[in-house]
Parts: structure tokens; sequence; C-alpha cells
């Protein structure tokens, strides 16, 4: 059941003054205030506060939103101390951190998370990779059945370095078909940047239970 609007504006005025500044050198943009009123819609209607979220990154600070919002089982992985403490700290500790930084999946290196979330969402570097590296860690970490959101870039900014939006969508359909997953819903357009960014929010389901292959990755280089 989609958490009542009143509850979602609550929860997203008290995170927005928590969150770090944007870091570009580590693709993380915010993104404002009613766009996070519609990711937070869509999460409280996929998952229910009894089930496993994972969240794969989180500038935006969503953890302690959903964690205000009566979320329980709440697991963020991330590389930034600085977004980590704020969580920890906000939170009381009773959102699981994980310190890991994602680009170690060149070196086989990734974060121990089972298999047992019941959704992921991610807002990742816009590189191809970046893309394809963060999908892919939630999506290992999800049940069969399981859902994922990835949110990902629609249309081009003047002066950004987000590539052809259409090109990364096939990057990363290929993707997660190749590893077990459907896209099954999409909400277009709905996720704006403060720098100006406009962003979809794909909802893909894990269909398949298999280890993930990221061997179609290309390398550091195309990472954000």
């Amino acid at each position: 059941m989609t958490a009542k609007a009143a509850d979602i504006r609550r929860v997203v005025r008290r995170a927005l003054p928590r969150r770090t500044q944007d870091k570009p050198e580590q693709g993380a943009y915010h993104v404002d205030a009613p766009s996070m009123h519609r990711r937070l819609a869509l999460l409280t209607r996929l998952v229910a506060p009894s089930q496993r979220v994972l969240l794969v990154g989180d500038d935006d600070l969503t953890c302690l939103c959903l964690h205000w919002l009566g979320y329980r089982h709440i697991t963020l992985v991330d590389f930034d101390e600085e977004l980590l403490d704020i969580v920890r700290r906000e939170s009381k500790s009773k959102v699981a951190t994980i310190a890991h930084d994602l680009r170690g999946v060149y070196r086989g290196k990734l974060p121990r998370l089972g298999q047992g979330f019941d959704l992921f969402i991610t807002d990742p570097p816009y590189g191809p990779d970046g893309l394809r590296a963060f999908t892919g860690v939630g999506l290992g970490a999800l049940r069969v059945g399981g859902h994922g959101v990835v949110v990902a870039p629609s249309a081009r900014v003047a002066g950004s370095s987000v590539g052809n939006p259409l090109e990364l969508a096939l990057c990363l359909q290929e993707f997660t078909s190749a590893n077990g997953a459907a896209l099954v819903e999409l909400e277009p357009s709905c996720q704006r940047s403060y720098h100006g960014t406009v962003s979809s929010m794909l909802v893909l389901r894990r269909v398949l239970k298999r280890s993930i292959d990221f061997s179609a990755l290309d390398g550091p280089r195309e990472f954000y």
C-alpha cells in the first residue's frame, strides 16, 4: 500500500537538509522534492514495511525516508563515508550500512548481501558501467519475484557528461535481460536533479535465479 502523501512530504522535508553536497566526481546529483515524492510513492507501493529493502548508493537519503516511514529491514551499500555517517546517526544505526566501492567489480570484489531482498533501488552513476554495475549488484541480491527500481537518464542536459539516453537504455536493457530480469513498469521523466538531469524510474522484476554476469562491462573509464 502506498504511503500517505502527507507522510511522504513530511519525511522528505526532514531528509533534504541532511544531504551532503552534490558530488559530480562520483556522479552524485540530488533530485528535487517532487521527484522524491514520486519515488517514495512507487517504492511504498511495491514493498511493505516488513519486507527487505536494499539501496545501492543513496546520496538522496531515500533510505532514511523509508526508515522514518516505518520500514524495518533496510540495507545501504555505498562508499561515501560522509553519507554513511549521516545514515547511521539519523537512523540510530537501524539502517544497516555496508561500506563498499562498487568499482571493485572490475576486480571481482562485490559486497556480500545474500539473495533475500524483496526490492532494491539505485540511482547510479550514468556511465554505461555505472548503470550496469549498480543494477547488477541489486539484481544479484533480489529473491526471484523481487523488484528493482533503477533511476536512469531520459534526456540530455547541456553541459552534462551524461551520454545518449537511448544508447544507455539499450545497454541497460541488454544487461538486465541477460541476467534474468524483465522490465515490468516505467515511470517516464519523473526524476529531476537540481542541475537539470531528467530521468525515468524503471521497475524490474527478477524472473530467473542465476549468478550475475558482469563480463559486459567496458572498464573504469565508462563508470561515471
